[in-house]
Parts: structure tokens; sequence; C-alpha cells
């Protein structure tokens, strides 16, 4: 997510525009995920978010590796968005970093 904002920074003009784009961003994605509750408790449109949602899978990660449970799973998910972030982000960041400066 990291490059995500970065990306934003560098589109940006004020950095009181590149915080709430990011409060924006980053409200429904963590909220939206089954930290509180499980996801087959919640309604079927926010379940649909909560499955897909990259947090919701390194938040099943970190609960499986700190008490116990299924982590090959999750922890595959995980480092599929980080990679799927970084080789989106990174590069369009980079060049809009060039052509800023």
């Amino acid at each position: 997510m990291s490059w995500v904002f970065v990306l934003v920074g560098m589109l940006a003009r004020q950095a009181g525009t590149v915080q709430g784009i990011a409060f924006l961003t980053l409200f429904p994605m963590t909220f939206g995920t089954s930290m509180i509750a499980p996801a087959e408790t919640l309604p079927g449109w926010l379940r649909s978010w909560v499955e897909i949602n990259p947090v919701t899978h390194v938040m099943d990660a970190s609960r499986g590796l700190l008490v116990g449970g299924p982590v090959a799973g999750p922890v595959a998910w995980t480092l599929f968005w980080s990679a799927l972030f970084v080789a989106v982000f990174a590069p369009l960041a980079v060049h809009a970093y060039r052509r800023r400066t």
C-alpha cells in the first residue's frame, strides 16, 4: 500500500489531499475485514468484499501465526497481494516522480 500512497503523493498538489485520499482508501479496507466478526456472519454483499479484501488475508495470516490455525492460504494470498501492489504501483510512482522532477 505504500507505493499506492507514494503515487498519490506525486499526483496530488497538497498534503491534505493525500491525507484525505489515504483515509478514504484505508477506511473500507481496514473495517471491511473479518477482524471483528467472522465473515460467515456478515451479510452477502459485505462478505463478498471481506473475502477479496487484501487486509483480511493479512489479518487471517497474523491471527493464524499468533493463536494457531491455518496460515498457508492467508500467507500465500498476502504475498500475492503484496507482489501485485508493488508490480503495479511502484513503476507508476517512479514514472510520476521522474516526470515531476
